[in-house]
């Protein structure tokens, strides 16, 4: 079995309070699956992948929508949208 390694940046990172899990996985799964999964592992994970909508992400380093496939050794990173002023 291999896993998925996710990164937290900024704001993610900190409201979740830590910088990075691995999920295990087997064969491909949509990203808003794995999402679920990762709400289970915390009160904190739960409030910040409640509302994924809010939330970008990328996969080995290319942007990538929910409906995307994760799958074993992939890297995932998740970050709240830039804002400029």
């Amino acid at each position: 079995m291999s896993e998925v390694r996710i990164s937290y940046c900024d704001q993610v990172r900190d409201r979740i309070g830590t910088e990075a899990d691995s999920v295990p996985l087997t064969n491909a799964v949509p990203l808003d699956d794995l999402l679920a999964r990762l709400q289970s592992i915390s009160t904190r994970h739960r409030a910040v992948f409640a509302e994924p909508g809010r939330l970008r992400f990328a996969i080995n380093e290319e942007i990538a929508l929910l409906s995307a496939k994760v799958k074993p050794g992939d890297t995932l990173l998740i970050f709240l949208p830039l804002t400029g002023g």
